[in-house]
């Protein structure tokens, strides 16, 4: 997978009920190996996080038949390590209580005017 912005870490659940070894290796834009994650594959899902600067791209690799790969998470960078601010945070946009509230109605509304076309 290639990330559009890099990223400070990733992060996912895999799990195999072959057996076998589960991977997740990171790399930079230069195709450096930033970090290696592995463990062995069993039917609970096991975590696998790589954290690194600047990782730009990573690969999921197993040696069983089948994987299950859940819950990627990710971190992108937003500045340069050591030049001052959050080098490494990602503001998420919120909704303000009013708008909240507007939402919520607007759900409510959108799902009453579904259950009227259905009665």
């Amino acid at each position: 997978m290639d990330f559009f912005t890099p990223a400070y870490f990733v992060e996912l659940q895999a799990g195999s009920s072959d057996g076998g070894t589960v991977t997740l290796e990171c790399f930079d834009d230069k195709g450096a190996l930033l970090g290696t994650a592995s463990s062995a594959a069993s039917p609970a899902l096991q975590t696998l996080r790589v954290e690194g600067p600047f990782i730009d791209r990573c690969s999921f690799e197993f040696t069983g038949q089948t994987a299950v790969v859940d819950d990627l998470v990710f971190h992108p960078c937003d500045g340069i390590p050591g030049e001052g601010g959050n080098d490494f945070s990602l503001e998420v946009p919120g909704l303000d209580p009013p708008r909240l509230v507007l939402f919520a109605v607007l759900v409510a509304a959108a799902a009453l005017a579904m259950l009227a076309r259905r009665a």
